[in-house]
């Protein structure tokens, strides 16, 4: 008997422990999508500058006079990565514009409201009506 009841028990644990969230979260709201457009935005100007610093770095050091051949290889890597860099900065920009189209485009919300009504002999009874606001952001 002890032993069916330690099996249950560990089975109800595992299904809390293991599902999945029973709560829905609320959906993603505009402030959200233009603060991670503001952050991304931001990642991929810190990604352009520093790709823009080693491509100039390279081209200072390999300018004509300054060049010998054991250099070369090195300086072609600095501007290899900031080369790489520059154009990982690319997708942050197109994602931070995904995201602040997102932030924002027109939203619409539907939410039962409630109403005191006073009828009859002074009874007050409250009754939900549904209410639909929708925003448009110009």
């Amino acid at each position: 008997m002890k032993k069916i009841i330690i099996c249950l028990v560990l089975l109800i644990n595992a299904d809390n422990s293991f599902c999945q969230q029973s709560t829905s979260s609320e959906p993603y709201t505009s402030k959200y999508y233009l603060e991670k457009s503001k952050n991304q935005r931001g990642g991929a100007r810190a990604l352009l500058i520093v790709g823009g610093v080693f491509i100039g770095t390279s081209i200072i050091i390999l300018a004509p006079g300054k060049t010998s051949f054991d250099n070369i290889a090195g300086n072609l890597a600095i501007g290899g990565v900031g080369v790489a860099s520059a154009l990982c900065s690319i997708p942050l920009f197109i994602a931070s514009a995904r995201n602040k189209r997102k932030g924002m485009a027109a939203t619409t919300n539907i939410k039962l409201e409630r109403n005191l009504s006073v009828y009859n002999k002074g009874d007050i009874v409250s009754h939900a009506y549904p209410a639909v606001s929708i925003k448009i952001n110009l």
